[in-house]
């Protein structure tokens, strides 16, 4: 009987399924990636069979657990038909990146990975501005903002700093960053070891960044 009770539909009556089924449902159908650190991983993870035979019956899609390569594991949705959308997230809630907020993606997963061995992953302003005048690919975004002078002024980086909070806090919601509140208009925030879903959904773009990146070069407008 206990058994039968945590399995679908019957587990759906138990009190802690109640108070926390509206946030996993509504977290993981908008694309969201849930960490060890969120109280509803806990839930689902006790719940696991029971949530993948509800998600699997009644939204076709299919419960992951990934983990990385410091062990720490997160939850997400893919899709039944691998076919249904090229990103794996629901085009109805959490629509896939434009090529601009991919390359301020590819950006992050750039300082990611050059912070790889750190336990914190933590990010300011002042980093991101550094990766885009000096890092790897800094020849390639300047092409890409259409910026002419040798370096970029007040002006231009204020137009990036806004687009970058926008990009963050659709990171934030996808659980691929963890945003920390700043006074006035300051970016920090920690990069989650889950941004690798990112690089994994993206990667035909991270191996052709810089043919992506010519691609996209003549649809932008200059940034100023």
């Amino acid at each position: 009987m206990e058994n039968e009770n945590l399995s679908y539909p019957n587990f759906l009556t138990i009190p802690e399924i109640e108070l926390y089924y509206n946030e996993i449902l509504l977290s993981l159908l908008r694309g969201k990636h849930i960490q060890e650190d969120e109280i509803i991983f806990v839930i689902i993870r006790k719940y696991k069979p029971a949530f993948s035979e509800l998600f699997k019956r009644l939204h076709k899609r299919i419960l992951k657990e990934d983990t990385t390569r410091h062990n720490n594991n997160f939850f997400y949705l893919d899709f039944l038909d691998v076919s249904s959308h090229i990103r794996g997230v629901s085009p109805e809630l959490a629509p896939p990146l434009t090529e601009r907020q991919t390359i301020f993606g590819i950006a992050l997963l750039d300082m990611f990975y050059e912070r790889y061995l750190e336990k914190s992953k933590e990010i300011w302003w002042e980093d991101i501005k550094k990766e885009i005048e000096h890092g790897e690919f800094s020849h390639l975004y300047k092409k890409i903002f259409q910026v002419e002078s040798r370096i970029y002024d007040e002006k231009q980086l204020k137009v990036i700093k806004s687009e970058y909070n926008s990009v963050l806090r659709k990171f934030d919601n996808l659980g691929w960053i963890k945003m920390i509140p700043e006074p006035e208009d300051n970016i920090h925030f920690i990069i989650r070891e889950s941004i690798h879903r990112f690089a994994n959904l993206y990667k035909e773009e991270l191996l052709n960044f810089e043919k992506f990146a010519q691609k996209i070069q003549s649809r932008n407008s200059p940034l100023i």
